[in-house]
């Protein structure tokens, strides 16, 4: 069977996220990469601090910062994944 090739765009990661996308990845069904679009929500009221993380077995990256240079930074690597 052929593998789907499946690109998740995400907020920041998180213990669960990893969870899910890894069942995504444990189907066999999807060839899964994820780019998280920040390291951390830097809202007063969001984000998170973890501390343990699963082990993650779908590829991914994690755009940081948080000027505009560093969103069209991630923007960029969306789009040349897309391509």
């Amino acid at each position: 069977m052929q593998k789907f090739n499946l690109l998740a765009i995400d907020l920041e990661p998180a213990p669960y996220k990893f969870d899910l996308w890894n069942e995504f990845q444990n189907s066999n069904n999807f060839e899964l990469f994820t780019i998280f679009s920040e390291k951390r929500n830097w809202s007063p009221d969001a984000g998170h601090d973890y501390r343990l993380w699963p082990p993650s077995i779908f590829k991914y990256e994690i755009c940081v910062g948080q000027t505009i240079f560093d969103v069209i930074g991630c923007c960029l690597k969306i789009a040349a994944r897309l391509i």
